[in-house]
């Protein structure tokens, strides 16, 4: 593993195992009386709050561990309405009209 690289890991021990950390997830979250949702759901929020963040895509890309930006861009970063509307406002602003 590549400890410069972001993710879970201690500095003197090995990498988390993905089980553990997804068993240890769930444990927590029923702990807290939380709704159960897949561990892989927190990649896609993270993705979309990074998105609404405006973080440049290839800086989401790195934080995830993704080997390619494409796998960013389609699959984590899908848009929304906010957004739509935010492009098209802009857009308007660009040629001096008003959005419909």
């Amino acid at each position: 593993m590549d400890r410069s690289r972001p993710g879970f890991h201690h500095t003197h021990r090995p990498p988390v195992e993905p089980r553990n950390l997804a068993r240890s997830f769930h444990r927590i979250t029923a702990s807290h009386d939380l709704r159960r949702i897949p561990l892989h759901s927190l990649r896609r929020t993270t993705a979309t709050l990074l998105k609404d963040l405006g973080v440049p895509p290839r800086d989401t890309m790195e934080i995830l561990g993704h080997a390619r930006i494409a796998i960013t861009m389609e699959i984590y970063t899908g848009a929304d309405d906010a957004s739509r509307r935010a492009a098209l406002s802009k857009l308007s602003a660009l040629f001096g009209t008003t959005p419909d």
